[in-house]
């Protein structure tokens, strides 16, 4: 019998949205000290975080910042 272990992911966001599209083999963590921070367009909040991804996660035709973003997921075209 194998022992698969589930690693371990921790983000900054409450909600539960990205839970679900991770993949079975992880688990997530939700915690301030996080390795991905699901950000929104709005606020200045996650400039503070330096030592993580930064994913900006908006439902409108919007063009991430990449300056600030290091990946997106909107629906801008």
């Amino acid at each position: 019998m194998t022992d698969k272990r589930k690693k371990v992911v921790k983000i900054n966001h409450r909600g539960g949205i990205f839970e679900k599209y991770l993949p079975d083999d992880y688990d997530y963590l939700t915690t301030d000290s996080a390795d991905f921070l699901l950000c929104a367009v709005g606020g200045v909040d996650f400039m503070m975080h330096s030592n993580c991804v930064k994913i900006l996660y908006y439902k409108e035709n919007v063009v991430p910042d990449f300056n600030y973003y290091d990946y997106a997921i909107d629906f801008h075209e």
